[in-house]
C-alpha cells in the first residue's frame, strides 16, 4: 500500500525482500522463492494494476514530482543529512540514535530488520532528495513509528542488562531514565515547534487563504492564475493554474534543471494568465525580490512588456509575500 501512496514506497518492498532472503539464507534459493511468492504476488496484485492505470491515464510511468524534483546531487545528499539531524534533534536528540543502536546488539530479527528496513528506505530516499523543500520532515515522517519502535526495543535491552546486576538503584534510575526522556519527547516538540507552526498557520490564512478566497468569490469561473507556491491558493480559488513550481504542470516538469530553476516565461505568458502571484521575499514598498529564479523572471519580464499591474501583496511572513499582479486589459475591478 506504501508503494502507491509514494513512488519510493518501491524501494522499501525491495528492502523487504533482501531480508526476506537474509533470513531465510539456510535454506535453497528455490524455498526461498516459494516462500517469498505470497508476499510478492500480493504486491502485484495491488501495485501493478495501479502502475499501468496510471501509465495509461497520465502517458507517464511516475507522477509529475518524480520529473519536476531530480534528485542525487551532491548538495541535495548534504541538505538531506542536515536535515536528517534536525528532526533527530525534535524527536529527543541523538541520544535517541543510541538506543536505537542497542536494539542491535544482540543481533538482527526479522523484527529489528523490518524496521531497520522502512528507516533505512525513508533516509536514503532523504539523502537522494535533498529533503522536503517546506521544511516539518513529512519524508521522514513514515519512518518515525519504526524507529521508536526501535528506540523502545534497544531500551528494553539496556533496561534487561541493568536489571541483571540485582542493584535497588537500577530500578530507580530505570523510572527515572523513562520519566526523563518521556517529559522531553512530549514537552520538547511543543516549546520549539508549536510557536513556529502557529506562525505558519497565521501566514496561510492571512496571506494564501485569504487570496484563494478572493479568487473565488470576485471571479468568473474561467479566469486562469499563474503561482509558484500553487497549494492553497488554487484549492480555495477553485481556479485553472499554472504552476511555476512545476509540481502540477508537465511540460515545466519535464525542461532541464534543477526544481525551481524550470524557467520558460514565454510557455507562461502566452497562456495570458489573468492573475500573476509572484512569491517576494520584501513587501512592495521595498522592492521585489523573487524567492526563486522563476519569480524574478516572470518579474523581470512583465515589468518590460507592461502587461500586467500590481494590484495588492499579502503578507506570509517577514520575508515572504505574495505580489499579485492583474493582466491590464482585464475589464474589472481589483480592490
Amino acid at each position: 500500500m506504501l508503494t502507491i501512496t509514494r513512488l519510493d514506497g518501491v524501494l522499501l518492498m525491495l528492502i523487504l525482500l533482501l531480508l526476506f532472503y537474509w533470513f531465510h539464507r539456510p535454506s535453497r534459493w528455490a524455498t526461498a522463492w516459494r516462500r517469498a511468492l505470497p508476499m510478492i504476488t500480493g504486491w502485484c496484485l495491488i501495485y501493478l494494476p495501479y502502475f499501468f492505470w496510471h501509465l495509461v491515464y497520465y502517458g507517464s510511468p511516475f507522477p509529475n514530482t518524480f520529473y519536476a524534483k531530480p534528485g542525487g546531487h551532491l548538495d541535495q545528499v548534504l541538505s538531506g543529512m542536515l536535515r536528517i539531524s534536525a528532526n533527530l534533534q525534535e524527536i529527543g536528540g541523538w541520544a535517541t540514535l543510541f538506543l536505537v543502536l542497542l536494539a542491535f546488539t544482540e543481533g538482527v530479527s526479522p523484527y529489528t530488520g523490518v524496521l531497520a528496513g522502512v528507516v533505512f528506505s525513508r533516509a536514503i530516499f532523504h539523502l537522494w532528495s535533498g529533503g522536503e523543500i517546506m521544511g516539518h520532515h513529512r519524508f521522514l515522517a513514515p519512518a518515525l513509528p519504526a524507529y521508536f519502535l526501535l528506540f523502545q526495543h534497544g531500551l528494553d535491552v539496556l533496561n534487561n542488562q541493568l536489571l541483571s546486576e540485582k542493584k535497588r538503584w537500577v530500578g530507580y534510575a530505570n523510572w527515572l531514565m523513562t520519566l526523563l526522556l518521556s517529559t522531553y519527547m512530549v514537552t520538547a516538540p511543543l516549546l520549539d515547534l508549536r510557536p513556529a507552526l502557529l506562525q505558519y498557520t497565521e501566514g496561510l490564512q492571512q496571506a494564501h487563504i485569504s487570496l484563494g478566497r478572493w479568487l473565488n468569490h470576485n471571479t468568473p469561473p474561467d479566469t486562469r492564475i499563474a503561482i509558484g507556491d500553487a497549494g492553497a491558493v488554487p484549492y480555495f480559488a477553485d481556479r485553472y493554474t499554472i504552476d511555476l513550481m512545476a509540481l502540477n504542470d508537465e511540460y515545466l516538469a519535464r525542461l532541464p534543471g534543477r526544481y525551481g530553476q524550470k524557467i520558460d516565461v514565454a510557455y507562461v505568458l502566452n497562456q495570458r494568465p489573468d492573475y500573476l502571484i509572484l512569491l517576494s521575499g520584501f513587501s512592495p514598498d521595498q522592492g521585489f525580490r523573487g524567492l526563486t529564479p522563476f519569480d524574478q523572471a516572470i518579474y523581470e519580464a512583465i515589468r518590460q512588456n507592461q502587461r500586467y499591474a500590481l494590484r495588492d501583496s499579502y503578507k506570509f511572513g517577514e520575508t515572504y509575500f505574495l505580489w499579485v499582479f492583474v493582466r491590464e486589459d482585464i475589464s474589472r475591478d481589483y480592490p
